[in-house]
């Protein structure tokens, strides 16, 4: 039973994220929103220590961001202050930031293509999309009225910014561009663009990178 847990440990931190990303579009519609995102992203905190936590000094660290995370998370639930809500968003930023860089390293290093890694991979693009989602609340904190179209932090909660900028992370990640909220600061749109080209960059050396392990194992 273990076994089989820990060899698609990637297909629960995917599954994680997909709750996660119903979670951010019933926020705004529930006054537990906070409970919902703080019960919701500890999800994702454990199963991303679980799917890559192995023995070494490194993620040793990335385990003791994590624990951090967890901790600021529940300091933020019994406070009122704003500030130390967005200090939590950053080490929550810092700790998925390091997720995607051992995640990067695991599945561009791996030696064949099976579930498990195509879950990772999947995992890795969601990730991408959640880290820029609080990048923008970040920027949108420090440089109010960065969105047109947007809640701004003067008027609302961290967690409802958080969750609209879920919405624009991903619909600007798969390049969509409904245009209901858009860049407006210089901030916002280098942040806007940069993800756009990233997106576009991952799928390209992702398949790539997965035809060519496909073809060398195959031989």
């Amino acid at each position: 039973m273990l076994k089989e847990f820990w060899e698609y440990r990637f297909g629960v931190l995917f599954g994680t994220l997909m709750v996660l990303l119903f979670s951010a579009t019933i926020a705004l519609q529930n006054r537990f929103e906070e409970e919902i995102f703080m019960g919701v992203f500890s999800l994702v905190l454990i199963a991303s220590v679980n799917a890559l936590y192995r023995k070494t000094f490194y993620l040793t660290i990335f385990l003791g961001i994590g624990a951090l995370s967890f901790f600021m998370n529940i300091v933020t639930y019994f406070s009122s202050s704003m500030d130390i809500e967005i200090e939590a968003l950053a080490v929550n930023l810092i700790f998925l930031l390091c997720a995607i860089a051992i995640m990067f390293n695991h599945i561009f290093n791996g030696s064949k293509v099976d579930a498990n890694l195509l879950l990772g991979a999947a995992s890795l693009y969601l990730l991408m999309g959640v880290c820029f989602a609080y990048m923008y609340t970040i920027v949108d904190y420090f440089f109010p009225a960065s969105f047109s179209g947007a809640l701004t932090s003067g008027t609302h909660g961290i967690h409802a910014l958080f969750a609209q900028f879920f919405y624009y992370s991903f619909v600007t990640l798969a390049t969509v561009g409904y245009g209901d909220i858009m860049p407006v600061s210089q901030e916002a749109r280098f942040l806007s663009l940069i993800e756009a080209i990233l997106s576009q960059l991952y799928m390209t050396i992702l398949i790539a990178r997965l035809v060519g392990m496909h073809l060398h194992h195959s031989k």
